[in-house]
C-alpha cells in the first residue's frame, strides 16, 4: 500500500463537484515510526525520552479550496 491520497478515496471525491483538496500522508510510514517508538518505551533498558517525528505531507489544492463566493 501507499500512502494517503485522494486516490484511495476516489470513488467518493470522482463525484464531488467542487473538486476535493486532499492531503497526501505516509501512513504505512507513521505506523512503522509509532510502532518503533512504542517499542522502545517498552523497553525498561532503554532510557525514557520524549520524541517528536516530523513525517511529510503534500497539499492538492483543488477547487474546494479557494475564496469564498459571495451571493
Amino acid at each position: 500500500m501507499g500512502p494517503l491520497s485522494h486516490r484511495c478515496c476516489s470513488p467518493r471525491t470522482d463525484f464531488c463537484h467542487p473538486p476535493l483538496t486532499t492531503l497526501t500522508a505516509p501512513i504505512e510510514q507513521a505506523g512503522r515510526v509509532a510502532v518503533s517508538m512504542l517499542l522502545s518505551r517498552l523497553d525498561p533498558s532503554a532510557p525514557a525520552m520524549r520524541q517528536s517525528v516530523m513525517l511529510p505531507v503534500h497539499l492538492t489544492v483543488r477547487g474546494s479550496t479557494g475564496p469564498r463566493h459571495t451571493r
